[in-house]
This record gives structure tokens, C-alpha cells and sequence, in this order.
């Protein structure tokens, strides 16, 4: 199970130890779902992520009931429950978002180099694909330097952008695909 967080009593870190009294007993009253995950394992990221908003949805209907539109994309309703989530949850948030923008920013040169060669724009195209492909190294870098001792703030302007800082350093969520973030949220919450 994840962490327990503040003002969510759902969600509990469960070990060997307290595995009977926490998840068998607790099940004879009310149904349980224990969620076995890993760090290194994205899609567990998800699931944890994903597992921590629907425990949270009291909390966003307070938040909805407060004047935000009631039809939030669930990427923002994942980052409004992150965003004050616990630091290892963040960081989980922040490495998936990272990992999952610098492969689509790889695919983009793919398909840039792969342009090459059906254009008379072919250097326009290389040299493209090149600073793409760059990008995507540095991106997904700086998701693999993450550690324990990394800070990660989650903040959501009032354009919905959601925007991470890493270590104090900003990484843009939203917005940095344009005719693509649609494709980039999907991936990123499945």
C-alpha cells in the first residue's frame, strides 16, 4: 500500500509485520485493495498515483465546490492531489512526467530524421531532429539524476499549466507539445 498521507486515512504503508491486522482483518469489514509496487516500476507509479486521486476525491469535491470548474482533465485532478502530497509522491509524479515527455520528444526526431527523407528541407529536418534529440537526452537526464534528497514542488497556474520544479530547476508539463498534449497526458496517465 502507499504512505499514508495527511487527512487520508485510506491509504496506509503497510509491512510483513502488520499485513494481517491491516489488510486481512480490515477486509472483513470493508473491501481493501493493496497495491504491491516498486520505484522502478512506471506503470506501479501510475497505479499509486492514480489510487492516491480516488482516495482524495473528498478532497476534490471540496476544491471543485470552492469555484473550479467541475470538469477538470484528469492530469489536473492527478496534480492538485500531488501537489500536496508527501515528497516521495511528487518525486514519482515528477520522474514519470520527465521520462514520459523525453520519449515523445525522441519520437519527434524520429519522425523529424525520417522527414529528411522525403523533403528538399532534408538540413532543416536534421538539424531538428539533432536539437530535439538533444533535448530529449537532457530531459531524461535530469529524470535519472532525481534522488531520494531531490525537492519536487507541483504547481498549477491559474491557466491549468501544470508546471514541476526540480531541485528548484522548472520543467513544464502542459503546453510543451502543442498539437500533441492531448497525446502526452494520455501516455503520461496510462
Amino acid at each position: 500500500m502507499m504512505p499514508q498521507t495527511p487527512g487520508n486515512s485510506w491509504i496506509r504503508e503497510v509491512n510483513v509485520e502488520d499485513f494481517d491486522a491491516q489488510v486481512l482483518s480490515t477486509s472483513q469489514q470493508h473491501p481493501v485493495l493493496v497495491d504491491f509496487r516498486a520505484q522502478w516500476c512506471a506503470p506501479c507509479l501510475v497505479i499509486a498515483l492514480l489510487l492516491l486521486a480516488l482516495s482524495s476525491m473528498p478532497v476534490l469535491a471540496r476544491e471543485l465546490a470552492s469555484g473550479l470548474p467541475a470538469k477538470q482533465p484528469l492530469l489536473i485532478q492527478i496534480a492538485m492531489v500531488v501537489e500536496d502530497s508527501p515528497l516521495p509522491m511528487r518525486r514519482d509524479f515528477a520522474w514519470l512526467a520527465i521520462t514520459e515527455m523525453a520519449k515523445m520528444y525522441s519520437e519527434e526526431a524520429d519522425r523529424a530524421r525520417d522527414e529528411t527523407r522525403h523533403t528538399t528541407r532534408a538540413r532543416d529536418a536534421g538539424q531538428w531532429a539533432v536539437s530535439v534529440d538533444n533535448y530529449a537526452e537532457k530531459m531524461q537526464a535530469r529524470a535519472d539524476s532525481m534522488t531520494p534528497a531531490s525537492t519536487v514542488e507541483v504547481v498549477i497556474g491559474s491557466d491549468k499549466g501544470i508546471n514541476l520544479y526540480v531541485d528548484g530547476e522548472p520543467v513544464i508539463v502542459t503546453g510543451a507539445f502543442g498539437g500533441q498534449q492531448q497525446v502526452y497526458e494520455q501516455r503520461l496517465i496510462e
